[in-house]
């Protein structure tokens, strides 16, 4: 399967594996995957949803993909398949079928209990997307994301969020300037705490990942995307983003109570899609929506059971 970026800064590990298969005989092979939506849709109105989509399967000679909605905002799809089918393939084949019911039926979030983002099909729907943005458009784009992600940073670096203050401006080259300027002195200071002093680009499982090395790699992508503000830079920042939010969500739930990771799955593609459609206007609207974002953000992460939370699992990295 290949991928759409080649430079070791874009590089992301496959984090996602095929489920175990069901022996058929006759060299084929069944899985069944879980979906869930992103919003809970009706199941009638998936039911009805699923007719009009099935006509526009491909019936490939590899892989058989049938769908069917068991529950309000979840379906399942079960695939039939060749056992000779490398797992690399399955998953790109499958993807394709996701990625259809993704954009054709209802917005997808988990499949077979892992984000959406974090398969390649969907990696490549994130850079297509951003594509029909100019380059000042998709910086600003990331830069909202990171504006997202600026109280939890200060929260985990002892500091005082200055969201605010960084939107203050509404002048691209300002907003910039202030936002990276923000993050690099944020993720020092965490870099510092945790004891981290180098980040890889090639990112380790998003469960399992350390966060304050996630921290810092996100910044450095986000210095890189403003450098050259391609799709694939700026996409590959904004991953980070989320995979921060991922991280916390899981790893800090029973405390949070937080869903900040399904919040951003939503925020940058509507960011995306406002930019693209809505005009000279949608640059206000995308910079008003990213704080109100990171007032929720910050309400949960500056409480003090969860900083402290925060501040030993830094120290523990180093430890």
């Amino acid at each position: 399967m290949s991928f759409d970026w080649t430079d070791k800064d874009s590089i992301r590990i496959n984090v996602v594996s095929w489920l175990p298969s069901e022996i058929l005989g006759a060299g084929r092979e069944r899985s069944r995957w879980e979906l869930e939506t992103l919003d809970e849709i009706p199941l009638a109105e998936l039911r009805a949803g699923i007719t009009c989509l099935s006509s526009g399967f491909s019936e490939a000679d590899e892989m058989s993909v049938e769908i069917e909605a068991v529950a309000a905002g979840r379906l399942v799809t079960v695939c039939e398949y060749a056992g000779s089918l490398s797992e690399p393939e399955r998953l790109g084949t499958a993807s394709v079928a996701w990625r259809s019911i993704d954009e054709r039926l209802a917005r997808l979030w988990l499949i077979g209990g892992r984000p959406r983002a974090h398969y390649p099909e969907f990696m490549r729907q994130r850079r297509r997307l951003v594509e029909r943005l100019s380059p000042d458009l998709r910086l600003l784009w990331m830069l909202v994301s990171l504006v997202r992600l600026e109280p939890l940073m200060a929260a985990m670096a002892g500091k005082v969020s200055t969201t605010s203050w960084l939107l203050e401006s509404r002048q691209q080259e300002d907003l910039t300037g202030r936002v990276l300027r923000t993050l690099k002195d944020l993720s020092s200071r965490i870099a510092e705490i945790s004891g981290e002093r180098r980040s890889s680009g090639i990112a380790a499982e998003p469960e399992r990942g350390d966060l304050g090395s996630l921290l810092v790699r996100t910044v450095k992508l986000a210095e890189k995307g403003a450098g050259d503000r391609t799709a694939n830079a700026v996409a590959r920042c904004a991953e980070e983003v989320f995979d921060t939010f991922w991280l916390i969500d899981r790893q800090y739930r029973h405390s949070t109570k937080s869903t900040f990771a399904k919040l951003e799955d939503r925020a940058w593609r509507d960011d995306a899609d406002l930019l693209c459609t809505e005009g000279l206007g949608a640059p206000d609207a995308v910079i008003r929506r990213a704080g109100k974002f990171a007032d929720a953000v910050r309400m949960v992460s500056t409480r003090e059971d969860i900083q402290e939370k925060f501040l030993t699992a830094l120290r523990g990295r180093s430890s």
